[in-house]
């Protein structure tokens, strides 16, 4: 099995921006208790969102420049993916454990994709003697991985995705790769 972090394709794409009243100024105050508060209700940590769902006020800017993209990360924990890219996307997604989030931006139809298959699937280390911190590599659960893409319980921002389930149809970088899908690259941290 081989275990895919998924990160940005580079510079150059539109970036996505939530636009509130209550993002922080550079004003040099700094932000209070509710902004936290609302700040946070927009952080995808695997928990479900589909039965109250209601689309984020959001834009891609600057709206003439960049690359455009078919799936990409989303700040907060999410992707986001064309309608097209969902629709090619829809085996994975089937049994992905995600939810896809109705999203129009700019008056296009996008999706907020939600991880929440959430698996504790890192196998954590003590620092070796006089260390601080446990290397990067680490070691992986592979029992406990059953769906194409998930979310580590201990720190659910970060999303992966497996390979070798048994139906490469299934596995998000071959089905992306497959389809031409542009927006979204894949770290190979864990081979095994």
């Amino acid at each position: 099995m081989k275990i895919y972090r998924l990160v940005g394709a580079g510079s150059g794409f539109k970036r996505a921006q939530l636009t509130c009243d209550w993002l922080p100024s550079n004003s040099g105050v700094p932000p209070s208790a509710d902004y936290y508060r609302n700040v946070s209700a927009y952080f995808l940590y695997g928990s479900p969102r589909l039965a109250n769902w209601k689309p984020w006020e959001v834009e891609i800017y600057p709206p003439a420049v960049g690359i455009p993209f078919d799936i990409r990360l989303f700040p907060f924990g999410g992707m986001i993916a064309t309608q097209n890219a969902v629709e090619k996307l829809r085996p994975v997604f089937d049994h992905g454990g995600v939810e896809l989030l109705p999203q129009p931006i700019n008056g296009e139809s996008y999706f907020i994709i939600n991880v929440i298959k959430k698996v504790s699937s890192i196998v954590r280390e003590e620092p070796p003697k006089g260390k601080l911190h446990v290397p990067d590599i680490a070691r992986f659960r592979t029992d406990v991985i059953t769906t194409p893409i998930y979310k580590d319980t201990d720190n659910p921002l970060p999303i992966f995705c497996a390979e070798e389930l048994g139906d490469p149809a299934r596995e998000l970088r071959a089905a992306t790769a497959h389809h031409n899908l542009r927006g979204l690259g894949f770290r190979l941290i864990w081979e095994g």
